[in-house]
């Protein structure tokens, strides 16, 4: 048993949009600050893809990149 903080149970009044527009913010946040550092669109696609089990990735352009032949397609 563990004990009981109040800030556990902070997600649970969090409407589910609040959620997902705070891990859209984090998100672009992280990805512009990953470009800031010199990364490529394709460098960090390919980080993404390693994150998820699905072998390919499409971002909203509609440009791929496949985990298992380590292909880069644009669209």
């Amino acid at each position: 048993m563990k004990e009981w903080h109040p800030k556990d149970c902070d997600d649970c009044f969090v409407p589910w949009g609040l959620s997902v527009q705070k891990e859209t913010r984090i998100l672009n946040k992280t990805v512009n600050t990953l470009k800031a550092m010199g990364m490529t669109d394709h460098q960090i696609l390919k980080t993404i893809a390693q994150g998820f089990e699905d072998s390919e990735i499409r971002d909203e352009e509609g440009n791929t990149y496949d985990l298992i032949t380590g292909e880069y397609i644009t669209a």
